[in-house]
């Protein structure tokens, strides 16, 4: 008889360590049991995540679940002889205790080289001075924490990452922090405060991301930041008669960003940057600028001037997002028209991408959009999303003869389609404009607009006669054309091929999820889905696809989906991307809302209680009991007969 050959204890040292790299804490503990020389294999493991997947906690007393949680840490501590790499203590129902300085004690003591602490109940943690002696660290991250160097730290040499979030610290302090910190090239800030003038000073900055409430900001040796995405919380009423001499708050903002390649300008930044003199350009230009987001009042035109000075100075951008701030849309009677009687001429090389959306069709936003149709000569697609309101403005109405700078000099297609109320505009799958209409009398009058021709209107379709519209160059052969206006049963929100979804999600996601500052974990059954929110206007995208396609417009799983964001208000706030897999699309459904439930709880912690009112934060345990051997089914068993 042939011995069995153990295949796990046989395993080669490199496969082992990536089987167990792979596992949470917890279940790489567990597997001592398979075999003899894996009882310590977990004792060598460089990364110890401490969260709620490693540590279960059944209890809902709170001694019996800070007694458990010390346990855990002690124990692991205690046994393991590797060096440690990465420390993450991160679960939702720790509070700062005494126990975490001697763990960290304890860690100083050591190489570690990430250091994440997350403290989601209780007041902020605050940190003891031998974190500071750890000066192997390469990434820094910290949640709900006081943090109060001392005079005598100089920093961490090696740190590379910082992620501060719902943090105190004191001006000098924090100046002090990041000057020091010379290798340093991602700094991330969000809610803090005991400070409000940021002066950033790091040679090596390469990513800035920041969210708040601050007076100013001031970059210095900043030559080598390249992605800045930057929001003000705060609707400060700036005076914009203040002096600054000869330069606004929009040349000092730039003038330490010659590399800049990725910007986003959130919430009320733009209010801040209109402060002062707005020139019509600036005097160093942004050369690498690629990538432009900006939210804005479209009434306001000492924003509108920064807009423009930025789009001005902006010679190669190729993608542009411009989110309106609907909250602020009063609409007056009489607003300086910018975008027609200034500067009118300023040409967009490059630009292949336009996203517009949270408007409602007013004469500025029209002559916005028309302002960009007329400057970009290579655009592709434009996307125009109008705020929900109901006021019936027809935002198609708006928008004038697309001008002649369009011709094309090869063989012409043009392709109208129209899907729920949106207008699409496609030239030889080259360029892509969308409008939305409110009536088929308003799509008839637009497209006499864009073509100025005679349209013969019927029920369910419009044609063109055979006449030269102004679309095409002289040069060109004008074809006859059919449009034809259809419905669709499941129309998607973004009229955006599956590729170019695709490349529109990861474009929102720089770096992927593990990146994102504002994510969540959800399961149910099978499923596990993991979520990103960013600041958008309700989209909802699963898998490089948009949610009702993906769910087959089933209305329980969208209302799944959608009801932690609805109980929160917040439908029209937040853009969640989801990656989703295992089980099926109802078990999905329901871990994406898991997901949403949990990634609400890190824009603010005050949400959870409204969150676990609904039961949005318990995971549903429930599954299937599958059948089981010797029996017909999961309990049932067969007849039991004496004879």
């Amino acid at each position: 008889m042939e011995m069995q050959v153990d295949r796990i204890s046989n395993l080669p040292g490199h496969i082992v360590d990536k089987i167990m790299s792979q596992l949470s804490l917890r279940d790489a503990v567990r597997t001592s049991v398979l075999s003899s020389k894996w009882r310590y294999k977990w004792n060598n493991l460089p990364n110890l995540i401490f969260d709620n997947q490693s540590i279960v906690v059944s209890s809902q007393d709170q001694t019996s679940i800070k007694n458990k949680l010390v346990n855990v840490v002690d124990q692991v501590l205690l046994l393991h002889t590797a060096p440690i790499h990465k420390f993450k203590l991160s679960h939702r129902d720790i509070q700062g205790v005494n126990d975490i300085d001697r763990w960290i004690l304890y860690l100083s003591r050591g190489s570690v080289k990430e250091f994440i602490l997350e403290i989601w109940k209780g007041h902020r943690y605050k940190l003891p001075s031998s974190l500071y002696s750890c000066q192997k660290l390469i990434h820094l991250e910290l949640f709900n924490c006081l943090v109060k160097p001392p005079p005598t730290v100089n920093g961490f040499g090696s740190l590379k990452s910082i992620d501060l979030q719902h943090i105190t610290m004191d001006q000098d302090r924090f100046e002090h922090l990041i000057s020091s910190c010379t290798m340093l090239e991602r700094l991330t800030l969000m809610n803090f405060d005991g400070f409000t003038v940021l002066n950033i000073n790091a040679p090596n900055l390469q990513f800035f991301d920041i969210g708040g409430v601050f007076d100013d900001v001031n970059f210095r040796n900043t030559f080598r930041l390249a992605i800045v995405s930057i929001g003000l919380y705060v609707n400060i009423g700036y005076d914009q008669n203040l002096t600054l001499g000869n330069a606004g708050n929009l040349i000092k903002f730039f003038s330490q960003l010659p590399s800049i390649q990725r910007l986003e300008v959130q919430s009320y930044f733009l209010k801040y940057l209109a402060v002062g003199h707005t020139p019509g350009k600036l005097p160093s230009p942004c050369m690498e600028l690629n990538y432009l987001s900006i939210r804005i009042n479209m009434n306001d035109t000492d924003e509108n001037l920064a807009a423009l000075c930025l789009l001005r100075s902006s010679p190669n951008l190729q993608e542009l997002e411009i989110l309106a701030r609907p909250e602020e849309q009063i609409f007056p009677e009489r607003v300086k028209n910018i975008w027609l009687e200034e500067y009118y001429d300023c040409p967009f090389n490059q630009l292949r991408l336009v996203k517009v959306a949270g408007i409602f069709g007013v004469r500025c936003e029209m002559d916005f959009i028309n302002f960009l149709l007329a400057n970009s000569p290579v655009l592709e697609r434009m996307t125009v999303k109008p705020a929900s309101n109901d006021r019936g403005v027809g935002v198609a109405e708006g928008i004038g003869p697309v001008p002649a700078s369009f011709g094309l000099s090869h063989s012409v297609q043009c392709t109208l389609t129209v899907d729920s109320h949106i207008l699409t505009l496609s030239v030889s799958n080259e360029l892509h404009t969308k409008w939305r209409f409110q009536s088929l009398s308003s799509l008839h009058h637009s497209l006499l607009s864009l073509f100025s021709s005679q349209i013969s209107q019927k029920p369910l379709a419009l044609s063109f006669p055979q006449s030269t519209p102004r679309l095409w160059s002289r040069t060109v052969r004008a074809p006859r054309f059919v449009v034809t206006a259809s419905a669709v049963a499941a129309p998607s929100p973004v009229d955006l091929e599956t590729t170019n979804l695709m490349k529109y999600v990861k474009s929102r996601l720089p770096g992927g999820i593990a990146a994102q500052r504002i994510w969540g974990t959800g399961r149910r059954k099978a499923a596990i889905a993991r979520v990103v929110l960013l600041e958008g206007s309700g989209k909802v995208f699963i898998n490089y696809r948009d949610a009702k396609e993906y769910l087959q417009g089933n209305p329980l799983w969208l209302q799944y989906v959608k009801y932690p964001l609805v109980a929160l208000g917040y439908e029209s706030s937040y853009d969640v991307f989801v990656k989703a897999h295992g089980g099926g699309l109802a078990g999905q459904a329901q871990a994406i809302s898991l997901g949403i439930a949990r990634a609400l709880l890190r824009v603010s912690e005050s949400h959870r209680i409204p969150l676990r009112k609904e039961g949005l934060l318990t995971r549903d345990s429930r599954v299937v009991e599958r059948k089981k051997v010797g029996l017909r089914k999961a309990r049932k068993a067969p007849q039991y007969s004496k004879r």
